[in-house]
């Protein structure tokens, strides 16, 4: 084989491998991305969850100790 057709071979293989580290890079990235976004809603998620889960378990307490809302005007 010539040093010429050595040589294209080689680029060919360079550049198929630059290209296929570009497109898993770009995917890694998107993934990332996505990865950030879904773990940053659910994380609100939980603690909304959590401050309703409390906000209930005050209005059980006050209700247990005679502090209802309907007892609260009377």
């Amino acid at each position: 084989m010539a040093a010429e057709q050595k040589n294209l071979v080689l680029s060919k293989g360079i550049s198929e491998a630059m290209n296929n580290t570009a497109f898993g890079l770009g995917i890694a990235v998107t993934c990332i991305i996505a990865h950030l976004l879904l773990t940053s809603k659910a994380r609100s998620m939980i603690e909304e969850i959590e401050l309703d889960a409390l906000k209930l378990e005050n209005l059980l307490a006050r209700r247990q100790a005679g502090e209802g809302v309907d007892q609260a005007g009377a």
